[in-house]
């Protein structure tokens, strides 16, 4: 049990009439103890506790959670109290210079507290989209493509060999992984972005004050582990004669068979089971080039022993390990010894829960 109280860092408290507003930064989930004081900071007579229960570490505007309230002579009412979603002022940690750095050259917008309120906006517009943890934790803000740099650096070379090459971002959410590379060097009109919602690559048109024209990555909407858009075919031997089609004109992935350079991944696989990581790496790998130099690469949570772990309250998450993942590529998805596997895990802490570090495998898969 955790003791919060409005002199803390990690809760100030605004007293409105006879309910409370709270703003809540990154906090684990769990059961809190609230110490209520009033307006001018002197605490309530008699003093008053609040047992609240947390989900997630932010909740969106207008979300109801019951308040438990006991003084310490007799219980009060039981009330639902609106939660207020955390924003860039109430989280001096919600981006990195090099990400404030991005966002600042594509808005257009240089004063800090301007470009807080202009994410803070787009935060709560997304949020009635779908309130992701990624949404709550500013995660749709986030770099990971060049966490790797290794693989970050080959494939800003596969562009400047081969000015047609292809770039797949399969989750891309906002897009933001693409104009950081789209910055440093690969073509934007040689993007595919795809994610299960169009709204969110809206947003991101919003959130960088972009457009199809000044951005012109194709968007494709859908579920990569649906048939429908993107079958699963056998590995090809070698790379097709005809030309590839334009990805601005298609609906689905299936017809880029075979004719990506590259396709990155960034917290997509741990969302899924064994069998459906298997399945997905399948799939990605039919749209590879069977060219030597072509590459997947990504993150996604992992553990040293491969297996279920505890995430959020109530639900497990397949994490598999650096030696499995190495096995699943090379000898499962693709044949033995002809790709070459690399992995670095890098420890996120108790993000998830209390009792489980949340490790990040950063991985590349390049054929050879």
């Amino acid at each position: 049990m955790h003791i919060l109280s409005s002199t803390s860092k990690d809760i100030r408290l605004g007293r409105r009439g006879p309910q409370q507003d709270y703003v809540l930064p990154r906090l684990l989930p769990g059961w809190y103890w609230l110490l209520i004081f009033d307006a001018d900071g002197s605490p309530l007579d008699p003093p008053a506790l609040a047992l609240i229960w947390l989900p997630t570490g932010r909740i969106a505007d207008g979300t109801d959670i019951h308040l438990f309230l006991t003084n310490l002579h007799k219980n009060s009412p039981v009330y639902s109290c609106p939660l207020k979603m955390a924003d860039p002022q109430d989280n001096h940690n919600y981006a990195n210079p090099e990400e404030l750095a991005l966002l600042k050259a594509q808005t257009g917008i240089h004063n800090d507290d301007e470009l807080k309120a202009h994410i803070s906006a787009v935060q709560k517009k997304a949020a009635t989209v779908a309130n992701y943890p990624c949404i709550q934790r500013f995660g749709f803000i986030k770099i990971k493509i060049n966490k790797f740099p290794s693989a970050y650096n080959h494939v800003l070379e596969l562009a400047r060999k081969d000015p047609s090459a292809l770039l797949l971002d399969i989750g891309c959410c906002f897009g933001n992984d693409l104009r950081k590379i789209a910055l440093d060097g690969f073509p934007a009109q040689n993007m595919i972005a795809s994610d299960l919602r169009q709204d969110f690559w809206n947003l991101g048109h919003d959130l960088f004050r972009s457009t199809p024209s000044t951005f012109p990555a194709a968007f494709l909407p859908g579920d990569a582990l649906d048939d429908a858009f993107l079958a699963l075919h056998p590995l090809l031997d070698a790379p097709l004669s005809t030309p590839a089609p334009d990805p601005h004109t298609l609906t689905s992935l299936t017809p880029l068979r075979a004719r990506l350079s590259a396709i990155h991944s960034a917290s997509v696989f741990h969302l899924f089971s064994e069998a459906d990581q298997l399945r997905l790496a399948r799939k990605l790998a039919g749209l590879l080039v069977p060219r030597a130099g072509s590459m997947i690469w990504g993150c996604h949570g992992a553990q040293a022993e491969k297996g279920y772990v505890e995430g959020v309250p109530g639900r497990k998450m397949f994490c598999h390990s650096p030696e499995s993942w190495r096995a699943l590529w090379d000898g499962e998805v693709f044949p033995k010894g002809s790709v070459k596997v690399a992995t670095h895990m890098v420890n996120a802490g108790r993000i998830l829960n209390e009792r489980t570090d949340f490790w990040m495998m950063f991985w590349s898969v390049e054929r050879l």
